[in-house]
């Protein structure tokens, strides 16, 4: 069966001075008794203050279990089917009580649960006293002949307390509790007893995937078999479609609409639970040799990164986080969106798509013919003589485009771009396909940043040609009349109809 995790609802520690006035009050009741009306002045948050009588002080001293001071505690140490954890503390060179887990001193613990459990069972109280003085076959009843779970303090002069764990109450919301020494069954809420069952994970802070994918900056999947899958933020003032860039397995720009599908399910992707803190033999994991790795990044510098090994046959898989020695458990599920990626299904079928405003030329050159295209970009003033500004807050540019001596019509030349940019891509090439030979049709695009992009269409069988981009193989094919019907396109620009 696959582990079943809870959300467990974190007590907030009550002050250290609230602690010991309690301490001090309850032990006073318990030891000596009290003859005369005890009052304690507490200050709650809105700055009244409640009185507590001797009544309420000897109420409150029969419920309660334990109430000691940390500064006398040396360890607690629980006990149950889940295993034994030992806390013990520590103070730094300022003074300050720091509480730790013995054998886990280097892990990621949570200093603030750890601290909520040394401060509740310190302070340890029920709800009810169910049974003084029960007879053991009572106390069998009530589950104490096999306990659940146990709590032992040590104090700092080697004397020792032990309360146990028994039975769940008939409601499911509390469970029975004793203390060694006290004649008494006691009621404690389900929260409080539920902390000597503990586990490592339950103290350990396991890491989160804290990356915001509205803002992400790299998304790599990198596999032992298969395909990588290798998406960066791209610039997007260069690209006209897409701010995100493919690398492998194709090279081109992403959809927009289905890149923001696929990333707004990545949160997802996220460890558990604890399984292993110190693995001594990750082969037993699958994470001797991952079959994958999983690197997120933002553009706030927050790094997610995961080593995903084998699935533990419930369910989960198995995942290391680099850095980190321990092993954690991952919904199997939580991977389906990648497992199941046709990659080809995320990119723009574009093949040389880029925003009008940054080119500053294009060539185009093929068997039997070229052409060229120069452009200079000039800025819409307003009468103020300050550069226009669209609804997005960039300048407005007029294109003064050039061919062969002839200058071209704005709004004509701003139609054939379109059509020039937007050729697509037919499909996907045959796994294993080697695209070999020189290029049949080549278009450049000169980058007003001075660097070029490069497409060039090599044959591939009768109708189709490969796309190669900036000298890398794109995986991608293209018919061959769409090409070649861009030159068609130029002579209509030329002859002026597009400027129809």
């Amino acid at each position: 069966m696959a582990q079943e995790t809870t959300v467990k609802k974190e007590k907030k520690p009550m002050t250290k001075k609230t602690r010991n006035l309690i301490i001090m009050l309850v032990v006073l009741v318990l030891l000596a008794g009290a003859t005369v009306a005890v009052v304690l002045l507490t200050q709650d948050n809105s700055g009244q203050s409640d009185q507590l009588t001797e009544q309420q002080i000897s109420d409150m001293a029969k419920l309660t279990l334990v109430a000691e001071k940390e500064e006398d505690i040396a360890s607690i140490k629980t006990t149950s089917a889940n295993g034994s954890l030992e806390f013990y503390s520590q103070m730094d060179d300022e003074g300050n009580r720091t509480w730790t887990i013995k054998g886990a001193e280097d892990g990621k613990l949570n200093s603030s649960s750890i601290q909520s459990f040394v401060s509740t069972t310190l302070i340890l109280m029920g709800t009810e006293v169910v049974e003084e003085n029960p007879s053991e076959d009572r106390m069998a009843e009530f589950g104490f002949n096999n306990p659940s779970a146990s709590v032992l303090i040590t104090k700092n002069d080697g004397s020792t307390i032990t309360c146990e764990v028994g039975n769940a109450s008939p409601d499911s919301a509390s469970m029975y509790m004793m203390r060694e020494g006290r004649n008494a069954i006691f009621l404690v809420d389900n929260a409080t007893a539920s902390l000597f069952s503990d586990k490592l994970e339950d103290y350990w802070d396991i890491p989160g995937n804290y990356v915001n994918v509205e803002q992400l900056l790299k998304f790599h999947v990198t596999r032992k078999d298969g395909d990588n899958l290798i998406i960066d933020l791209g610039d997007d003032e260069m690209l006209g479609y897409s701010n995100w860039v493919m690398s492998e397995p194709y090279y081109a720009s992403l959809d927009s609409y289905q890149g923001n599908q696929f990333f707004s399910n990545l949160t997802m992707l996220a460890p558990l639970y604890l399984i292993d803190n110190k693995p001594e033999d990750l082969t037993q994991y699958g994470l001797d040799d991952p079959q994958m790795n999983l690197y997120m990044e933002d553009s706030d510098g927050q790094v997610f990164e995961l080593n995903i090994g084998s699935s533990d046959g419930n369910g989960n898989v198995y995942v290391q986080a680099p850095g980190d020695p321990a092993v954690y458990a991952m919904l199997e599920s939580s991977l389906t969106t990648l497992n199941d990626l046709d990659p080809f299904q995320l990119i723009a079928r574009f093949t040389q798509i880029y925003n009008i405003n940054v080119v500053d030329k294009i060539e185009a050159t093929s068997a039997d013919r070229s052409f060229e295209i120069t452009m200079d970009h000039e800025k819409e003033m307003d009468e103020n003589g300050e550069p226009k500004l669209d609804g997005k807050g960039k300048e407005i540019l007029h294109e003064n485009a050039k061919s062969d001596g002839k200058d071209l019509q704005e709004a004509g030349f701003r139609s054939f771009y379109q059509t020039l940019v937007g050729v697509s891509v037919d499909g996907k090439l045959e796994e294993g396909a080697v695209v070999e030979g020189d290029a049949e049709i080549t278009f450049k695009f000169t980058i007003n940043d001075g660097h070029v992009e490069t497409i060039e269409y090599i044959p591939y069988g009768v109708k189709d040609y490969a796309v190669r981009k900036n000298g890398a193989d794109t995986g991608l094919y293209i018919e061959k009349w769409r090409v070649q019907q861009l030159f068609e396109e130029y002579d209509k620009l030329m002859n002026g109809e597009y400027d129809k």
